[in-house]
């Protein structure tokens, strides 16, 4: 799968439940609607938490796809829905999740269903320019201003000449 591949639904409810020696899992998003079923044996998902927790839970099943791993806490998941249309054509979808670490277990021991809304976290990340912008305002004094002559450069087919300012900070050494 590629980065490409679209990746549905902000809000995912997660639905597990145990039978048995198998584990159903369900997602519902309002984008991708209800996926299919994926079972999970329990024997399986037991000896991984049993043993080596650091390396993932892989799990397949008419060919979905499940990649479990335990982070802070979570137990996260990517889940990779694939359909095969009449004409050959392989579609798909990809659904990241996430559900405490303590309702797996608990699911595990006890046989509790886990129903739990996941809300993956969006990135928004914010740069603060300021301190940089109050450093490019300042003017440097006219010895430290360099010319370029008006054969260098061109605004809207018009040759016009270029003042640039250089500032010494403490730490250049000239």
């Amino acid at each position: 799968f590629s980065a490409n591949t679209p990746v549905f639904g902000q809000d995912i409810l997660v639905k597990m439940q145990r039978d048995d020696n198998m584990i159903a899992l369900r997602t519902y998003s309002r984008k991708g609607g209800a996926r299919g079923r994926l079972l999970i044996f329990a024997d399986a998902l037991q000896a991984w938490l049993d043993g080596d927790r650091e390396r993932p839970f892989y799990d397949a099943d008419c060919g979905n796809f499940l990649i479990l791993r335990l982070y802070g806490g979570f137990c996260k998941m990517q889940l990779f829905w694939l359909s095969e249309y009449s004409n050959g054509d392989l579609h798909g979808i990809r659904q990241n999740v996430e559900i405490p670490e303590n309702r797996l277990l608990t699911l595990m021991q006890d046989g509790t269903p886990v129903r739990y809304l996941s809300k993956p976290q969006t990135c928004n990340v914010r740069i603060d320019a300021v301190p940089s912008a109050k450093v490019i305002i300042t003017p440097a004094p006219a010895a430290a201003r360099i010319w370029i002559p008006a054969s260098t450069a061109t605004v809207k087919n018009r040759r016009i000449g270029i003042f640039m300012s250089a500032r010494r900070t403490p730490h250049e050494v000239f």
